[in-house]
C-alpha cells in the first residue's frame, strides 16, 4: 500500500515527472563523486545537470543524493523530486518511508497540491484527523481543490458532527480561488437551503462562475436553472446553449438533456433525429441513460429505422454504464424474444439489476415475475417488498397497486386501511389518477375515513384531471346530485363527456340518457344512439340493455308523431332512417320524413332536409332544392341557414359563386347568433380590415367557436399577447378543440404569460390526445 501511495503522490503532484527515462544505478555513489553544494537552490541545480547529462555525465544516483541534500536545505522542488525518484526507485533502490518523508516536508515546505493528495490519501485509509489537517494547510496555501474537498468532509460529518454552515464558508473560499467544484458545491447548498438561505439568483451566479471556470457541471445545472425557471423566466433557448456547451465539455448528461428537450417521439421527424445524435453523443460519452434512449428510439423507429437488434445493443451500453432502465428494456426484450431467443431466466436477473439500480419498472417487472412465479418460485411477500420499493421510488402504480392490495387484503398483504390510505395517498400525489378516484370513492362513502363529500368532489377533480374516466364520471355524479359541490348540469354534461371520450362505458350511458330526453343539453336522439352504442361497446350492461329499447321506441314514436304531422316526429322519423335508428336505413323515406317535417315548420327538418339534398347523408344532390330551404329560413331567422347558403355562395355549388352576396350572408348569420357566419366573415376580412375581423373572430368565440377561440389565441400569440392569447386558448381547449389545449400546454410550458407548471402542461396534452380520440394518451408526455 505505500508503494500505491507514493505512486500516486508523485503521479497526481507532478505527473510529467513520473514519464522519465532513467538508467537505474542500484549502488550509491562514493562521496567523493557526488560535488559539495551549500544551499538549497545550488544543490537543486546540480541534481538537474545529472539528472539531464548537462556538461556532467548522467548520473541519476548522484541527482538522487543532491535531490535529498536540497531538501534538507529548504528546498520545496528537491523535496518534491527526491520523493519522486525514490519511490520510483531511480537512481538507487525503492525506498517508499524516505519517500513518504520528502513529499511531507514538501507539503511543509508550501507545495499545496502535495498537501491535497497526502490529504487524500490519509482519508483513504480513514485517517480523518491528518486528514483535515492537510487540507487546512493546503487551503492556506491557495490551493481551492483542498479547499473544496475540505469542504466536503465537514459537510459529510467526515471531520466531526456534519457542519454545513462551515462547508460552506470553504466552498465559498474555494471558488474564490478559482475551483469550479466549490462553485457548483456553493450554489446548489445555496439553491436548496442547505447551511444557508435560499437564493436562486446568487445560486445561478455561482453556476455561471463555475461554467467560466470550466467546470461543465456548473454549464449543466445552469442549463436546468434555464430549463427550469429556477431564478430566471424559463428560456428553452438559453438551456439549450448551456447544455450544449456542457455537452462540448465532455459531460453527458448535458448531451442527454439536449436530446430530451427534443422531445424525442413526438412524430417531428427532424427533431427525432436530432434528439438521436445528442443521445449517441451521450452515449459515447458514457452516460447510460444516453444509450437506453438511443435504444428505444431504435425500437420504436423515432427517427432511425427499426431495428430491434440495435435496440437490444444500445440496452445493453446503458446496463453496463449503470442505468437502471437499460437493463430493464434489455429484459424485456428476452422475456418477450425481440430480437433475442426467450430466455427468462435471463430477463429476471436483468430486471433484478435493473431494480437495483433504481429502475421503478424493473423493480414492477420484477415483482410480478415474483407474483405470477414466472421463471422463480412464487413469493406473493418478495413481489410485495419489490412493489414497496418502486413506491418508494416514484413509482406510482406500484403504490397504486399496494393500497388497493391492503385494503381488500389481497396477494399477500393483510386488511389494512391506514397502509392502503397512506399508499394510495402517495400515488394520487404521484398521478396516478385511480388512486386519486379511489381516495374519493372511500372518501364519499366513509370507508375507512371519515365521510366528507367536499374532500371526495376535490379528489375526484383530481383523477379527472389526470385523466381517469371514472374519475370524471364520479364528479359528475356529484355535480348532478349536488353533492360536495353545488348542482350544475352543464358541468355534469362536461364531465359525462370526458369520462365518455376516456372510454368509461357508464358515463356513455348516462350521457346518452341525458341527450335523449334533453337534459341540461338539446336533445340529440342521433347523438344519444351513439353514445349508446359506444357504451355497449365498452361492454356497460346498461348501456347494452337501453340501446334496443332505445332505438325501438324512438322508432315507434317518431313515426306514431309523425302520423300526427307533427313537424318534431317526422324530422325523428327522418332520422331513424338516415342512422338506421330502430329502422333500416333508407335515403328516400328519410327525404320524405324530413319534406313533411320543414313543410310543418320545425326548424331541425329543414336544416336536416338541406343536408339531404346537397348529397351529404345520401343519396343525389339537388342543390336547388337546399338552397331553396337555406333561402326560406334565413328569412325565417335561423342563422345556421344563412351561414350555409353564405357558403354555397362563397364556393359556386349550385349557384354562381358571389362574394358580396356571400358576406352579406355571413353578416345575417352572425347577427342572427351563429358563431360559424361571424368566424366565415372574419376570415375573409382579416387581411383588409383587422379590427373588424377582430372583432368577429372574437365573437364567433363568445358564441361557442372552439375554432375561433383558437384562431385568436393564434393572432394574440404572434404579437406575444401572452394573457389575452392564453385566455382564448382556454376557452378552446374548454370547447373541445384539442389545439387550444396544445397552445395552452406549450405556454404552461415554456411560461408564455403563466408560470411554468409541466404538470398542467401534460394533463393539457392527454386532454388534446383524448379530443382526437386516440387510445395511446397515457404515453404521451
Amino acid at each position: 500500500m505505500k508503494s500505491f501511495t507514493c505512486m500516486y503522490l508523485a503521479l497526481v503532484a507532478f505527473p510529467t515527472l513520473a514519464t522519465v527515462d532513467a538508467r537505474r544505478v542500484v549502488e550509491p555513489p562514493a562521496k567523493s563523486e557526488v560535488p559539495p553544494c551549500g544551499t538549497g537552490e545550488s544543490c537543486l541545480a546540480l541534481a538537474r545537470k545529472y539528472a539531464a547529462g548537462e556538461g556532467v555525465p548522467r548520473r541519476w544516483s548522484i541527482a538522487r543524493v543532491l535531490f535529498g541534500q536540497a531538501c534538507d536545505l529548504g528546498s520545496s522542488d528537491g523535496c518534491v523530486f527526491g520523493g519522486l525518484v525514490e519511490s520510483l526507485g531511480i537512481g538507487g533502490k525503492q525506498e517508499l518511508d524516505q519517500a513518504i518523508q520528502h513529499f511531507e516536508k514538501a507539503c511543509g515546505l508550501g507545495v499545496a497540491k502535495l498537501c491535497t493528495s497526502l490529504a487524500q490519501i490519509d482519508e483513504l485509509y480513514q485517517r480523518f484527523g491528518a486528514a483535515r489537517e492537510r487540507y487546512e494547510r493546503g487551503c492556506e496555501l491557495k490551493d481551492g481543490t483542498a479547499c473544496s474537498l475540505l469542504a466536503r468532509g465537514f459537510q459529510e460529518g467526515r471531520f466531526g458532527a456534519q457542519d454545513p454552515v462551515q462547508a460552506n464558508k470553504m466552498f465559498a473560499q474555494a471558488c474564490d480561488l478559482s475551483d469550479a467544484g466549490g462553485c457548483v458545491s456553493l450554489g446548489y447548498n445555496i439553491e436548496i437551503g442547505y447551511g444557508a438561505s435560499i437564493d436562486l439568483v446568487k445560486a445561478n451566479a455561482l453556476y455561471d462562475r463555475a461554467c467560466g471556470l470550466g467546470g461543465r457541471l456548473g454549464c449543466h445545472d445552469l442549463a436546468i436553472s434555464y430549463r427550469d425557471g429556477k431564478g430566471f423566466r424559463v428560456d428553452r433557448e438559453q438551456a439549450r446553449t448551456w447544455f450544449q456547451k456542457a455537452c462540448d465539455m465532455g459531460y453527458g448528461a448535458s448531451c442527454f438533456d439536449l436530446g430530451n428537450m427534443l422531445r424525442p417521439g413526438s412524430g417531428v421527424e427532424d427533431d427525432d433525429r436530432k434528439a438521436n445524435e445528442h443521445f449517441t453523443r451521450a452515449c459515447e460519452l458514457r452516460a447510460g441513460e444516453g444509450c437506453t434512449t438511443l435504444g428505444i428510439s431504435y425500437n420504436s423507429g423515432y427517427g432511425v429505422p427499426q431495428n430491434h437488434a440495435r435496440a437490444n445493443e444500445l440496452f445493453e451500453r446503458g446496463c453496463e454504464l449503470g442505468d437502471g432502465y437499460g437493463c430493464t428494456d434489455l429484459g424485456s426484450s428476452y422475456a418477450n424474444g425481440r430480437a433475442v431467443k426467450p430466455d427468462r431466466l435471463r430477463a429476471n436477473q436483468l430486471h433484478e439489476r435493473g431494480c437495483l439500480l433504481n429502475s421503478v419498472l424493473a423493480c414492477d417487472n420484477l415483482s410480478a415475475v415474483y407474483e405470477n412465479g414466472l421463471g422463480l418460485p412464487r413469493d406473493l411477500a418478495q413481489a410485495n417488498a419489490l412493489l414497496e420499493k418502486s413506491c418508494r421510488l416514484g413509482g406510482a402504480a406500484a403504490c397504486s397497486r399496494l393500497g388497493l392490495r391492503y385494503q381488500d387484503g389481497e396477494l399477500g398483504a393483510p386488511k389494512d386501511q391506514s397502509r392502503s390510505s397512506s399508499f394510495l395517498a402517495k400515488a394520487c400525489d404521484l398521478g396516478d389518477g385511480g388512486a386519486c378516484a379511489t381516495i374519493g370513492f372511500n372518501t364519499a362513502n366513509g370507508r375507512g375515513v371519515k365521510r366528507d363529500l367536499v374532500r371526495a368532489s376535490a379528489l375526484y377533480r383530481k383523477s379527472c384531471d389526470l385523466s381517469y374516466g371514472i374519475g370524471c364520471r364520479n364528479l359528475a355524479l356529484a355535480y348532478e346530485a349536488g353533492e360536495g359541490v353545488s348542482r350544475d348540469t352543464v358541468k355534469t354534461n362536461e364531465l359525462y363527456e370526458r369520462a365518455c371520450v376516456l372510454e368509461d362505458g357508464g358515463a356513455c350511458t348516462n350521457l346518452a340518457n341525458r341527450y335523449a330526453v334533453g337534459t341540461g343539453v338539446s336533445a340529440d336522439v342521433v347523438k344519444a344512439f351513439r353514445l349508446y352504442q359506444k357504451a355497449c361497446e365498452l361492454k356497460d350492461p346498461l348501456g347494452c340493455k337501453l340501446l334496443p329499447v332505445f332505438t325501438e321506441d324512438f322508432a315507434q314514436g317518431a313515426k306514431e308523431g309523425c302520423i300526427m304531422r307533427d313537424g318534431n316526429g317526422c324530422n325523428a322519423l327522418g332520422l331513424a332512417y338516415l342512422h338506421g335508428i330502430g329502422v333500416t336505413e333508407d335515403i328516400d323515406k328519410a327525404r320524405q320524413a324530413l319534406e313533411k317535417s320543414c313543410r310543418a315548420g320545425d326548424r331541425s327538418g329543414c336544416r336536416n332536409l338541406a343536408l339531404v339534398y346537397r348529397g351529404e347523408l345520401g343519396g343525389p344532390a339537388n342543390w336547388d332544392g337546399a338552397i331553396a330551404v337555406y333561402d326560406k329560413e334565413c328569412g325565417r331567422g335561423d342563422g345556421y341557414s344563412c351561414n350555409e347558403l353564405g357558403y354555397l355562395y362563397e364556393t359556386s355549388r349550385g349557384v354562381r359563386a358571389d362574394r358580396a352576396r356571400a358576406n352579406d350572408l355571413y353578416d345575417q348569420g352572425c347577427k342572427l347568433g351563429d358563431a360559424m357566419a361571424c368566424n366565415n366573415l372574419a376570415s375573409y376580412l382579416e387581411a383588409s380590415d383587422w379590427p373588424r375581423a377582430e372583432t368577429l373572430w372574437s365573437k364567433g368565440c363568445d358564441l361557442g367557436s372552439g375554432g375561433g377561440c383558437n384562431h385568436l389565441g393564434e393572432k394574440y400569440a404572434a404579437e406575444a399577447a401572452w394573457t389575452r392569447a392564453n385566455s382564448r386558448f382556454g376557452k378552446a381547449c374548454e370547447l373541445g378543440v384539442a389545439k387550444g389545449c396544445e397552445h395552452l400546454a406549450e405556454s404552461y410550458m415554456h411560461g408564455n404569460g403563466l408560470g411554468v407548471d409541466e404538470t398542467k402542461a401534460d394533463m393539457l396534452r392527454q386532454k388534446a390526445c383524448q379530443l382526437r380520440e386516440k387510445r395511446d394518451c397515457h404515453s404521451v408526455h
